[in-house]
């Protein structure tokens, strides 16, 4: 926002303007890709309510955009490099986790847009919040040379535009700073910068990538869990994947505040009809996911709320009456995920925080104890992910980082010492996934980028050579997914949510084949 101009300031060695003049760091960005994760509350059977837990964000209600398609374009000529780190870091980060859809990115013409960017050697900010900024010139404003503000950009440039852009973008989303909230805790010393919202919902979030008081620069580039939720309940929620009836074969699930609805796949060409799985809505204000913890090869549906994780069967044709997995709270500061840590067919919920990685065992009824697996902080990373990378039936914790990916492998009671399994960085700028693409049995690394998506095979002790598996570009506007929806074959397939349908690319062990099939009409989250 205008007047509260000086994100990209918040970095080592650089003052603020704040309650207690406190500084910020600049950290490398990390991004928490889990299971299948969204957002929103359960509301039934004594758990949160939309209207008491569902957004987590410091909303101006009356700016949403009345639609998801938003449109974006620059005022300011050049800097094609600077521009593409920006339309690449918002279609990762608030386009990946709802269906809001910035389209256009060329000069603004006659007509404008609906977002307007001007390019200028200041501290970037916006005009306005949400559509408020509809054909404003000039209305958002980004630094992409930090000559004269923010000099230390400098040397960490494309870190620098892609976070301070995450940010921005959430203005023009319509969410104010979280420290301007009447309920921002003393322990925040960083003064309320910009326009407020009129929405003051759900608990302070002091991961919010539009929290001054996050402890992380602009949360390193990346939406806290809180941030994704917020937006989906303003924007929608997308689409998920996973095999919900228990025919080995991933079926595509979406989760409305109606209820969860299922297209299961025909395993052959395409994903059948739409099938409601519940009658009220039931989505986690901590996110959704769909994982089988029940052992019997059905994929559940999981609703983590702040005050503890609830779990729907699924019968193969519905999930079935809420069940209390856990007494309490249970979600992680870096992420909470859904795997099969500890090799007996059911998953367990792990969750991740600043200084350990815990479990909760799933007993087929409830998720047990907690479990300290790891009690060392986690390396700034890219990417938390959990997958089965060695071959023996357990999913083991890698690390997406700067450098290299490296795993710990899961001994079925900790995650053991660190193993590097590439040599350098591995990171996509359309995200980064784990699945066995080709049908071995271990989990490969999957890096999709604006041009291609390519694969390293995991060998059980390290990734292998980059193969190209798509020479051209195959992403979704609403979302990228790895799963077997196939009824030939064992390998993972590349599934892409766009406005007009679900698309499908078959793994043939080697490649994704070129031929792309539609598998479904529109089937994404809407409001």
């Amino acid at each position: 926002m205008k007047k509260s101009a000086n994100y990209g300031a918040k970095q080592q060695g650089v003052r603020l303007s704040t309650r207690a003049g406190a500084a910020r760091r600049l950290a490398i960005p990390i991004a928490i890709l889990g299971v299948t994760a969204c957002s929103g509350a359960d509301s039934e059977n004594g758990a949160e309510l939309i209207s008491s837990e569902g957004e987590n964000l410091y909303v101006l209600s009356t700016a949403i955009w009345p639609s998801n398609s938003i449109s974006v374009c620059w005022d300011t000529s050049g800097s094609a490099t600077e521009k593409g780190w920006v339309q690449s870091a918002i279609e990762g980060t608030w386009q990946q986790f709802s269906p809001a859809t910035f389209t256009g990115w060329g000069t603004c013409g006659a007509s404008g847009a609906n977002i307007r960017i001007t390019v200028s050697d200041v501290g970037p900010y916006t005009s306005g919040l949400g559509s408020q900024l509809n054909n404003v010139s000039g209305g958002m404003v980004l630094n992409f040379t930090f000559v004269n503000w923010s000099t230390a950009c400098q040397t960490t440039k494309e870190t620098c535009v892609r976070a301070i852009a995450v940010h921005e973008f959430g203005h023009a989303l319509g969410f104010a700073h979280e420290q301007n909230r009447t309920d921002t805790p003393a322990s925040c010393t960083q003064a309320p910068q910009g326009s407020n919202g009129d929405t003051n919902v759900g608990n302070w979030d002091a991961m919010s990538i539009m929290n001054y008081c996050n402890a992380q620069w602009n949360n390193g580039g990346r939406l806290s869990e809180t941030d994704k939720f917020g937006a989906q309940n303003y924007y929608g929620r997308p689409s998920f994947f996973a095999d919900v009836t228990g025919d080995g074969k991933a079926d595509a699930i979406l989760a409305n505040g109606t209820g969860v609805f299922v297209k299961p796949s025909n395993n052959s060409n395409g994903f059948d009809g739409t099938q409601q799985w519940t009658t009220i809505g039931f989505f986690g204000n901590r996110g959704t996911y769909f994982a089988d913890v029940t052992g019997d090869g059905k994929a559940d549906a999981i609703a983590v709320n702040t005050g503890g994780v609830t779990v729907r069967r699924s019968t193969g044709s519905a999930f079935s009456a809420n069940e209390t997995w856990t007494s309490g709270a249970y979600y992680g500061t870096w992420g909470t995920f859904f795997a099969d840590v500890t090799g007996d067919g059911k998953a367990d919920a792990i969750v991740v925080n600043d200084g350990a990685i815990t479990v909760r065992r799933s007993t087929g009824s409830a998720f047990s104890a907690n479990e300290t697996w790891l009690a060392t902080a986690i390396p700034s990373v890219y990417n938390i992910l959990f997958g089965d990378v060695t071959g023996d039936g357990k999913a083991d914790l890698v690390l997406v980082t700067a450098g290299n990916v490296q795993v710990r492998a899961s001994s079925g009671s900790a995650f053991g010492s660190s193993s590097n399994f590439t040599s350098g960085p591995y990171f996509g700028t359309r995200g980064t996934f784990l699945a066995d693409v080709d049908g071995d049995g271990k989990a490969d690394a999957i890096v999709v980028n604006d041009t291609a998506v390519t694969v390293r095979r995991s060998t059980g002790s390290a990734f292998s050579a980059n193969e190209t598996w798509s020479s051209v570009a195959y992403y979704g506007v609403h979302g990228t997914h790895f799963a077997d929806s196939v009824a030939t074959g064992t390998s993972a397939d590349a599934l892409v949510v766009n406005d007009d349908g679900i698309y499908l690319r078959r793994s043939n062990g080697t490649l994704f084949n070129s031929s792309t099939e539609k598998w479904s009409t529109a089937f994404f989250g809407l409001r």
